[in-house]
């Protein structure tokens, strides 16, 4: 599963590699850079002038680009996050090499033979992959193939994972980017261990691969869970069933930690679980099996459980109905300590809430009958935003940003004490909005038309306060340091 935000970049990529036959104007500076725009270092942009696509490197963000010389000309770019490592595949420019963009300097490569990209993605803490036709990039440098035409996707539940033919998976290491050997599959994997070593998948059961060993084996039953939560951890596969809190080995052994158990949330490390069982809520330590009791827990409410990190999130209700929504509140738990919060938040009355599509660094419930959102962050910040609000980054200061649902005119930053700011991002009717990135008390936009040729890059304030300044226009930034 991919990041949000990597659909919207596909805009980006076609506004790029699209021909015309009109004359458009070259790339061009449009602003300069204000002065307390501080921390960003060399980028790298791709222009297009009709019929070839050119890489124009600046020493500094916010430098003029008119007229100055490409690096690379007819060259395929993996286009998404400019602050992820992509590469470049070279089409018979000057020089004929490919080469790797990292925090905003080209350095040559030499990628496999009959290579394509279009995008790029976040798949592990250091290492990111491009879409269609694989490759796994390190910051260093380092590039892998797991094999020829093969994709390569997040999973839901951790992990990442690849596929070169019909229900064949394989495991990406997400330290060195190594992919290992791909096995027959029932279903496409929600779960992949950090080492790629070891897949989970479910049928009406729990199905766990060992990819050194080549083998697939049915464990425990799971006949109404298809999309039951549970993280691969050091010995194992942790997860609820038969209501049970147990971590299943490969081998189809158990070692159960908690019971009777209703619902829990596992952190993305495989360290802890926070489970809800008869007694209230409890942190299991996923390793050594020792069990904390929250204190001020109690099993009259109905617990809503997500983690970002070590940090959880609960939204408890006092006793629900369909036609009756009940006291709900929110609180956050430390998973290292045991510790419990209040959160200074306002929650509606509720008769449920539902997980959210997990984002990197954030996870999120929304709350069924209002359609509130609400989101806690690694650092164990908690914000509420209105319906409409889909959670998708992090940003200092107690804050969290949310894109809006079928509105690119404006993006969402929403407070620990409930605040809210809307921030208006310049796209007009046609125009989608790319990836963002955090400049100090500013965001970086790229905005590209639904009908290219065109693209601008573009500077709001965090706070919401004056319009939106466009800075380049004509170009796509594809790497920023």
């Amino acid at each position: 599963m991919r990041i949000l935000g990597t659909a919207l970049t596909l805009a980006l990529v076609s506004a790029g590699c699209t021909t015309t036959s009109n004359a458009t104007p070259g790339p061009a500076r449009v602003n300069p850079l204000p002065a307390d725009v501080q921390g960003l270092g060399p980028a790298v942009f791709v222009t297009n002038d009709g019929t070839v696509e050119s890489l124009i490197a600046v020493a500094r963000f916010g430098d003029e680009i008119a007229g100055v010389a490409p690096l690379r000309r007819r060259a395929e770019v993996a286009l998404g996050d400019p602050r992820l490592p992509t590469v470049v595949h070279g089409l018979g420019d000057d020089s004929g090499k490919d080469g790797i963009l990292e925090g905003g300097r080209l350095t040559d490569v030499e990628l496999p033979q009959n290579t394509y990209v279009d995008r790029v993605f976040r798949l592990g803490p250091s290492l990111s992959g491009t879409g269609t036709w694989c490759l796994t990039i390190r910051a260093d440098g380092a590039i892998a193939r797991p094999a020829a035409e093969s994709t390569c996707e997040t999973a839901r539940y951790g992990g990442a994972y690849w596929s070169a033919a019909p229900d064949m998976w394989g495991g990406i290491n997400l330290s060195t980017g190594a992919a290992t050997k791909a096995i027959v599959l029932p279903d496409y994997p929600m779960a992949a261990s950090p080492d790629g070593r070891y897949l989970a998948t479910v049928t009406d059961r729990l199905i766990l691969a060992d990819l050194t060993k080549g083998t697939a084996k049915p464990t425990v039953d799971l006949p109404e869970w298809r999309d039951q939560p549970g993280v691969f951890t050091k010995d194992g596969y942790a997860l609820v069933h038969d209501q049970k809190l147990s971590v299943v080995h490969p081998d189809g052994t158990l070692r159960n930690l908690l019971a009777p158990v209703s619902e829990a949330a596992f952190s993305s490390d495989g360290r802890y679980a926070l489970a809800d069982d008869s007694s209230g809520l409890a942190v299991v330590d996923l390793y050594s099996g020792a069990v904390r009791r929250i204190a001020g827990s109690s099993s009259k409410h109905v617990p809503y459980l997500v983690v970002a990190g070590h940090q959880a999130l609960v939204v408890e209700i006092d006793n629900p109905g369909i036609d009756h929504p009940g006291p709900a509140s929110a609180s956050a738990v430390d998973l290292t300590t045991a510790r419990r919060r209040a959160v200074a938040l306002s929650v509606p009355e509720e008769t449920d809430a539902q997980v959210m599509d997990p984002v990197d660094g954030l996870a999120s419930l929304q709350l069924r009958g209002s359609g509130d959102v609400l989101t806690i962050t690694t650092a164990g910040t908690v914000t509420l935003a209105p319906r409409g609000a889909l959670p998708y980054l992090p940003l200092p200061g107690g804050r969290v940003l949310y894109r809006l649902d079928k509105r690119e005119d404006a993006l969402l930053v929403a407070d620990d004490r409930g605040g809210h700011a809307e921030i208006r991002t310049g796209a007009g009717a046609g125009e989608d909005v790319g990836d963002v990135v955090v400049a100090g008390d500013h965001l970086i936009l790229a905005l590209s038309g639904r009908q290219p040729p065109s693209a601008e890059t573009t500077l709001v304030r965090l706070d919401g306060t004056g319009k939106p300044l466009v800075l380049y226009r004509g170009a796509v930034l594809a790497s920023l340091g």
